[in-house]
């Protein structure tokens, strides 16, 4: 059975809308998180799956992609969605939950779900990596899922560069250092029967970052590609509930700005430039009128009713008088 490893685009990306950053791991592709994908984008939001530099190829131009470049090509895609959608929200699985990791220390992502992302690696890794990688370019590579018909269709490289793994053994150590930095909400999902990724590591971010309530979620049965392991159904709801969460209860009222907003952007062309700032602000503005339109409402109906008040007293004044 093929499946789709391709980036993806589903919603209406480059809308206004919510919108979310879906990110792969190490070796992988975009399919591996395209199930949570498909049903945030029925839920309403605009989903954007890119392919990490350095994958897609072969694992000879993935040994020679630094993270510099993963890391690059994340905030560029973050600030695509950004320069129109009003929030920006990211799910990534491994490496690509790392990368949601560092993307949170340096842009205002408004909530992200991270899939078994790896604080550390095993300590017999962490010293033979650093040995082996100049004169072993790679080393044949499993995917570590348990359930076998998913295992036997799963997309990615066959072999494990080293000098990729040690170029995701210094993203980790900057990762870390960070992790105070992380403000926003987090929801971290790890399982305990991952053989690549250990639960401490959950309980590592957890204890670091300043995210308002972060919780994990732990399974039982999956291994570390959780989106297309045996609890798949379960991660795709954890994640789907998790960002829907944010927008679910959004009136009307709150929802419009942004509309007139793309409206107003669109219909004047190169007269407005639609970056994020200005949309912002757009929508700041927009929402700042309503609300007076409706404070100008409240007075008119307090006036009008002070009114009718002051028109009865007049009329049983007159009555009383014999008028």
């Amino acid at each position: 059975m093929s499946v789709d490893a391709a980036p993806f685009q589903l919603g209406d990306v480059g809308g206004v809308g919510p919108a979310v950053l879906c990110l792969h791991g190490l070796t992988g592709t975009p399919y591996e998180v395209r199930q949570p994908a498909e049903a945030l984008a029925e839920r309403g939001f605009a989903c954007l799956g890119p392919e990490l530099p350095g994958h897609g190829t072969s694992p000879e131009v993935l040994a020679a992609t630094s993270r510099s470049a993963w890391l690059e090509a994340v905030l560029g895609a973050f600030d695509r969605l950004a320069a129109t959608h009003a929030r920006v929200y990211a799910v990534g699985l491994s490496l690509g939950g790392l990368l949601t990791l560092a993307l949170c220390q340096r842009r205002p992502v408004q909530g992200s779900v991270v899939l078994a992302a790896p604080l550390e690696l095993s300590r017999a890794v962490r010293w033979a990596v650093p040995l082996l990688a100049p004169a072993i370019r790679s080393i044949p590579k499993t995917s570590d899922i348990v359930d076998d018909a998913a295992r036997a269709r799963h997309p990615g490289y066959r072999r494990m560069p080293l000098a990729a793994v040690r170029e995701l053994m210094r993203l980790q150590r900057e990762v870390e250092r960070g992790l105070d930095r992380i403000e926003s909400p987090l929801r971290l999902i790890y399982s305990r029967a991952d053989r690549t990724v250990r639960l401490e590591d959950a309980e590592r971010i957890l204890r670091q970052v300043s995210s308002p309530d972060p919780e994990v979620i732990t399974l039982d049965r999956s291994g570390h590609v959780l989106p297309v392991d045996l609890e798949r159904e379960r991660v795709t709801k954890e994640v789907v509930d998790f960002l829907y969460s944010f927008v679910r209860g959004r009136t009307l009222m709150a929802e419009l700005p942004g509309a007139a907003v793309k409206r107003l952007l669109t219909s004047h062309g190169g007269g407005l430039r639609s970056s994020g700032s200005a949309v912002e602000l757009a929508v700041a503005a927009a929402e700042g009128y309503i609300a007076r339109l409706a404070q100008e409402a409240s007075a008119s109906a307090q006036r009008d009713k002070r009114k009718t008040i002051m028109d009865t007293d007049i009329q049983r004044a007159k009555e009383a008088l014999g008028g």
